[in-house]
């Protein structure tokens, strides 16, 4: 997509607004949100790997909604007002992908799918990078651009935590 059609292509649905990355669930809204990274090689319970896996969901659903904000299109200068927004919940989706890497979760089945969710989430941050990066840029068409690739990686996380 060139041009005029970029500008106006459909923002709030070409991003599919995560349902959560599936692992996330019950007992994790009692544990804060992460601040910081841990080693790797933590162990953790499965009330912090569900709060950590919580928070990053929350975080991809926040640049979603930033993203859909913008209506039906999105200008240089809707690029660029967004990405303070944008780049808060790509830092924090960043550090959710840290902790996730570095932890050990006690429970072998949420550890399983802690591993199956790594690769997939490794590459909504990448897609949430190129986006953050070309909004603070106000280049409309390259935000864009990776709204696809964001969808796709978004639902590989869905179906990997399921």
């Amino acid at each position: 997509m060139t041009g005029r059609r970029a500008r106006r292509a459909r923002i709030g649905i070409a991003l599919v607004v995560p349902a959560g990355l599936a692992m996330a669930g019950c007992g994790a809204a009692s544990i804060p949100a992460p601040t910081s990274t841990v080693p790797t090689g933590t162990r953790v319970g499965p009330q912090q790997f569900l709060a950590d896996s919580a928070a990053t969901a929350q975080a991809i659903r926040v640049f979603a909604e930033d993203l859909g904000a913008n209506g039906a299109s999105l200008t240089a200068a809707q690029a660029k007002a967004s990405a303070p927004l944008l780049q808060s919940a790509f830092n924090q989706t960043q550090l959710g992908l840290k902790r996730l890497s570095a932890e050990q979760v006690d429970d072998s089945r949420l550890d399983g799918q802690r591993q199956a969710v790594l690769a997939p989430l490794g590459s909504v941050v990448v897609q949430m990078s190129a986006i953050t990066t070309a909004a603070h840029a106000g280049n409309a068409p390259a935000v864009v651009a990776h709204l696809a690739p964001l969808r796709a990686a978004v639902a590989k996380v869905t179906q990997a935590g399921a």
